[in-house]
């Protein structure tokens, strides 16, 4: 079931449309396979290929040192913990990031430069920021444009002056999600919800973010659903949301739907409010404790996570 979920989810943004997100699928989830078990130099060999691919999973990096250092510092007196995830962890992903700009120089370095600096404020991905984006044609269309057949279009950053309050948000939001993840069991369900949470929370606040971000999304769900089956419910709407985002842009082949997506009101609008209630839903539910187990004192992490590489 688990495997056929993952097929369906990817489906489309992979047969359909062709996205290279899926290079770094089999290195992502591989690297959290070897992170659950304790194999150090999988994940971290891992991992580091999956980030040099594409940068969206960067955002994962606060929640797995926050799970390696309370982890580690399980089994040793305090202040261990950082010293031993330093030299195992941090310090072999730097020496393989150095090989890379060895060969290739800085230009890795100026596309994560360039992947921040993206100046729409939604790029076609059913957040917040496409609410805002349909609303800014709409009450000012002299400066932002008409919509066309009901349509929105991409809005520059350039133009709003609200961004740095839409960054703010993400940053409150996200680390109000790590926060929570700190004060609960340290097990490795509870890592890819809060993960996943934390990622959502990138996907429905911060500008510049598009349509296909939502990848990473799914392959936590899905991931999330195999460790625990309760999440089924979870990992079926976020890939349901995925794949909507794609299908309402861009049809299932590139070449858009064969219908016009405004009935009335462009479901792209309508999608994105469901989108945001649902994030606000889980945000609720995850920073509560309601869906994060038991406390830590008695939430014992699986023997596998802790023996050593």
């Amino acid at each position: 079931m688990v495997a056929s979920l993952m097929h369906l989810s990817l489906t489309l943004n992979v047969m359909g449309l062709g996205y290279i997100d899926i290079y770094f699928a089999p290195t992502l989830i591989l690297a959290l396979w070897a992170l659950e078990r304790g194999r150090w130099f999988w994940f971290r060999l891992l991992f580091t290929v999956t980030c040099l691919v594409k940068w969206q999973p960067v955002v994962l990096v606060p929640f797995i040192i926050a799970y390696l250092l309370r982890q580690i510092g399980m089994r040793g007196p305090k202040g261990a913990g950082l010293k031993e995830l330093v030299i195992k962890a941090v310090l072999p992903c730097l020496w393989i990031a150095a090989l890379v700009l060895g060969v290739f120089g800085f230009e890795m370095v100026r596309t994560l430069g360039r992947a921040n600096a993206d100046e729409r404020l939604s790029g076609n991905a059913l957040n917040f920021n496409w609410v805002l984006t349909h609303f800014y044609h709409m009450s000012s269309p002299e400066r932002f444009g008409p919509w066309v057949g009901g349509r929105s279009d991409w809005i520059s950053t350039r133009q709003v002056k609200i961004v740095p309050l839409l960054k703010l948000a993400f940053v409150i939001t996200y680390a109000t999600v790590l926060f929570a993840f700190l004060r609960r069991g340290n097990s490795f369900r509870n890592l890819l919800l809060f993960s996943l949470t934390g990622y959502l929370a990138y996907f429905i606040l911060n500008t510049g973010v598009h349509e296909n971000h939502l990848f990473v999304a799914c392959i936590l769900g899905v991931l999330l659903c195999s460790v625990d089956p309760a999440f089924l419910g979870v990992a079926a709407a976020v890939a349901l949301a995925a794949n909507l985002n794609l299908l309402i842009f861009y049809g299932i082949d590139g070449r858009g739907l064969s219908f016009d997506r405004v009935v009335g009101v462009d479901m792209a609008l309508v999608l994105s409010i469901v989108n945001v209630l649902l994030f606000d839903l889980l945000l609720y539910a995850v920073v509560k404790g309601w869906l994060a187990g038991v406390p830590e004192s008695t939430d014992r992490a699986s023997p596998q996570a802790s023996r050593p590489c």
